[in-house]
């Protein structure tokens, strides 16, 4: 085995390893895959507004509901993101380093004593 050496790519395997690793947390925060490749992954979340759906709701409020339907519209539309990783193993968001996440610290326990 050859030692790594700081600067060099890692391997592709390892690669593979980190995107993997990048997909599953966003799979735990409700996002789905829609494609997937060596070292690129496209993830989406959300879905289509029902315009249909709001505007006959909208006529049948008298336009009480268009506020909402224009929420909706705004909020809930669906995004997209592009999670690729470089050959020295940085994960991308959109073209941009991730965001390093602490993982959680253990304190003491709370509960009942008996």
């Amino acid at each position: 085995m050859v030692p790594f050496q700081p600067g060099s790519p890692l391997p592709p395997d390892r690669l593979r390893a980190i995107l993997g690793n990048a997909v599953m947390r966003q799979v735990a925060r409700g996002w789905r895959i829609e494609s997937q490749v060596d070292n690129q992954a496209i993830m989406a979340s959300g879905g289509d507004v029902n315009h249909a759906a709001h505007l006959v709701v909208s006529f049948l409020t008298c336009g009480l509901w268009v506020p909402i339907w224009v929420i909706f519209g705004v909020v809930g539309s669906e995004k997209r993101v592009s999670i690729t990783v470089d050959p020295n193993g940085v994960v991308l968001f959109n073209g941009r380093p991730a965001p390093m996440v602490a993982p959680p610290q253990a304190g003491p326990r709370r509960g009942r004593r008996h």
